[in-house]
């Protein structure tokens, strides 16, 4: 067997639709930037099996596209059947910065009005869900993870008749020791809906009990946090200014974690076994892995 080649250091900025988005296959990847993208920030589709680690997903809150714009979407396939390989993708230390990083933001179309980006080629401006959105049987992972700002923290959703919450339920994937930040609602079972209640087809609600996604996170087993974005104690979660700084300051509650990469799906070489939740481990120079490579103000550059 060929051993999973590594894709590193990457910037996408200003892309009309997903950043980065994974078609089956087992690549894995380290250090990419996702900035100001039109749709998803990390989109894993067909089977896709790869292991992924310190990554940085920008949102400018004025920007996002019709069919919703997420940080990470999953699907096993559009389906949603059952096809192996399961997409089971592995991501440890994201840093994803949503639209809530700004106070006035509002999840409407008159808000998200494009800020003076337009592609020109049909494209529509639309809303912003969640944090995360893994359904149609994808048993993808987030570990070790910073999400702030988003309508909503987590959806694990049951749609296309789908299993997706038994797979959860069973572990075959795993959202833990992560922080979400900021969130309008914690969880959401069903596409489009922007409620806290729970759904087992991503059909009916139920108005009487919070989602599955909502109780999934905050299981004890699974060692997440539900925060206040000033609490994450960043030192500059703001995507709109320049050489923003998203690493965390030396009081950060993500800093010197214990037993975060004790999962059996971290137990792989491949995954450098760090003390701090998030992509960033301080927001000194030396520890900036964006420093001398990535560009945030492409439009005024000379290159």
């Amino acid at each position: 067997m060929v051993a999973a080649q590594t894709v590193d250091h990457i910037q996408v900025s200003y892309s009309n639709d997903d950043s980065y988005e994974w078609f089956g296959g087992s690549v894995n990847c380290k250090y990419l930037v996702a900035y100001h993208g039109w749709d998803d920030d990390f989109d894993t589709d067909n089977g896709f099996s790869g292991n992924m680690q310190f990554l940085l997903g920008v949102r400018d809150p004025k920007i996002a596209d019709q069919s919703l714009s997420n940080g990470f979407e999953s699907d096993n396939n559009s389906s949603g059947s059952s096809a192996t390989p399961y997409t089971s993708a592995v991501f440890s230390n994201v840093t994803l910065i949503g639209p809530g990083q700004d106070a006035n933001f509002a999840n409407t179309t008159n808000y998200i009005d494009g800020g003076g980006m337009n592609p020109n080629n049909g494209s529509r401006l639309g809303q912003f869900q969640t944090g995360a959105q893994v359904r149609r049987n994808s048993h993808q992972s987030i570990f070790n993870t910073v999400i702030a700002g988003y309508p909503v923290g987590l959806i694990v959703e049951n749609d296309k008749g789908s299993t997706t919450q038994t797979a959860a339920a069973n572990g075959d994937l795993y959202v833990m020791n992560d922080y979400f930040a900021g969130m309008t609602i914690l969880g959401s079972d069903k596409n489009k809906t922007w409620l806290d209640q729970l759904s087992t087809d991503a059909t009916t609600l139920d108005p009487n009990q919070l989602s599955f996604s909502h109780t999934f996170f905050m299981l004890p087993a699974n060692f997440n946090n539900s925060v206040a974005i000033a609490d994450l104690k960043l030192n500059q979660p703001n995507s709109t200014i320049a050489n923003p700084n998203y690493g965390p300051m030396a009081d950060s509650p993500l800093l010197s974690k214990v037993g975060i990469f004790s999962n059996s799906l971290l137990q792989n070489s491949w995954f450098d076994q760090v003390s701090y939740v998030g992509a960033f481990k301080s927001d000194a120079d030396a520890d900036n892995w964006m420093k001398g490579w990535t560009n945030f103000d492409p439009q005024n550059t000379v290159y």
